[in-house]
């Protein structure tokens, strides 16, 4: 938001910063950095946090900066509103549903994250985890040749997908109330 709203030099390095982080292949990426950090829930938290903020970040520095250019803002300026009374009062109340469908989808793309690495096993061995519970599920010399599977694969995998198909047609619905809500600016 920063960035957007100021501009210049902090614009240009957020802006670098957020397109070197959307270029890297995240889940490769991802993989070497656990095996390198070790086996821990606070190193995936900060792995997977260090990779999903860029896309919400680009989003917010483009709204910011269709907002900054608003009439209202600017006559909000040149009546002497200050950088932070500015972002507070103006901005952050039109970014606000955004930042909420976003922190939404960003929930479902770190549930799909933590399990593919705890599947790996990346992630703490003592921690419950989606992707631990496929990963010992599909070790078990047995599981296809008995009825272990629809009782050991199936529950972990249901839950992944269902939660995020759920997630996501969320993300949807507040997307389309978004937009059936906002007037049009044409007319």
């Amino acid at each position: 938001i920063l960035a957007g709203f100021v501009g210049g030099w902090a614009d240009a390095l957020i802006s670098f910063l957020i397109q070197v982080l959307l270029a890297i292949p995240q889940l490769p990426v991802m993989i070497v950095i656990g095996a390198f950090l070790g086996q821990s829930t606070w190193n995936l938290v900060w792995i997977i946090a260090a990779f999903s903020w860029a896309p919400v970040a680009r989003q917010m520095r483009a709204k910011t900066i269709s907002i900054r250019r608003r009439d209202y803002v600017q006559m909000a300026r040149l009546y002497g509103g200050g950088t932070w009374y500015l972002i507070r009062t103006h901005i952050g109340h039109e970014l606000w549903p955004l930042l909420t469908i976003n922190a939404l989808a960003v929930v479902g793309r770190a549930i799909l994250q933590e399990s593919s690495l705890a599947f790996l096993g990346l992630s703490d061995p003592l921690a419950r985890s989606w992707g631990m519970m496929i990963a010992r599920a599909v070790d078990f010399p047995g599981l296809y040749r008995t009825d272990f599977w629809t009782w050991w694969l199936l529950p972990p995998v249901g839950a992944l997908v269902l939660s995020t198909l759920l997630l996501r047609l969320l993300v949807g619905g507040l997307e389309e109330q978004q937009r059936r809500d906002k007037p049009c600016c044409w007319k």
